[in-house]
């Protein structure tokens, strides 16, 4: 099988949320976050929001009016998990918080707090079963593990090298 690669020039290649004027960002966030002010967000979500999705803030604060907020989430939450869902594919837990939000990266410190909510949410979302709900809460315990460095947190230094420790992981 041949592979065929085009170079692309990235000045110009359009990024998702990317529509912005160059000259006028600022301003541009600004208008998105008061969509989002308008629909309900508080000032705060409405600009983190306007920021993570840039020109595609609309779309995300357009499901405020069709999305009922999720039990256990933000609002904020809700309609970018939703975004994430309906327009992205997210199609796991793992997916939403790692690779669609900054979650799991830059705001770990909270997200112990969401995890279930976001299971619930797309499981009634997508119609999982129960044991669907169990198999995707457990790939998110070994991805969280695993951004938290678990493993290296486990290994102590001792005269003669590394040993583990075993301390236990808190379960999800």
């Amino acid at each position: 099988m041949t592979v065929s690669l085009k170079l692309i020039n990235s000045k110009t290649y359009p990024v998702s949320g990317g529509e912005i004027n160059p000259t006028n960002v600022d301003s541009e966030i600004e208008a998105f976050a008061q969509l989002g002010v308008s629909r309900g967000l508080d000032s705060k979500e409405a600009h983190y929001l306007a920021n993570l999705y840039g020109s595609n803030a609309p779309k995300v604060f357009a499901l405020a009016h069709s999305v009922e907020q999720a039990p256990g989430l933000s609002l904020a939450d809700t309609l970018s998990l939703h975004y994430a869902m309906r327009n992205e594919l997210a199609l796991s837990p793992v997916d939403f918080l790692l690779r669609r939000t900054n979650h799991m990266l830059f705001m770990r410190d909270s997200l112990d707090a969401i995890i279930e909510p976001v299971l619930d949410e797309m499981g009634r979302f997508y119609e999982w079963s129960e044991e669907e709900k169990a198999c995707y809460r457990k790939d998110l315990k070994v991805a969280l593990e695993n951004n938290d460095l678990a493993a290296l947190k486990n290994l102590r230094k001792t005269k003669r090298g590394w040993k583990e420790d075993y301390l236990t992981v808190p379960s999800l």
